[in-house]
């Protein structure tokens, strides 16, 4: 009786199939798609010698930013009174137990 069952329900199931038809898009949806990969109101692109151009004054920022840094660094160093060793104390670390 149970096996009966299970049967009746496979076929119910089965049959739900009958007459489904594969989803079909609407009348000019093709023709829209088409039409909003051809438009130019997309996404503007800066040209090419602009980009590169924008690199290089980028990177002389840097560099120059970097050498000043660098020379900034040793003038100071140099023209300092205090003991040389003094730069070293902050690095070492003593404990008092």
């Amino acid at each position: 009786m149970e096996n009966n069952h299970k049967e009746q329900w496979i076929d119910e199931v089965l049959g739900s199939t009958q007459g489904v038809q594969r989803a079909q898009p609407g009348p000019g949806f093709m023709q829209d798609i088409g039409a909003k990969l051809h438009s130019n109101t997309g996404k503007k692109t800066i040209p090419f010698p602009i980009k590169w151009a924008a690199a290089a004054i980028l990177l002389l920022a840097v560099n120059i930013g970097s050498v000043l840094y660098a020379t900034e660094g040793k003038h100071s160093a140099a023209n300092s009174t205090q003991n040389p060793l003094a730069t070293d104390i902050p690095s070492q670390t003593i404990y008092n137990y």
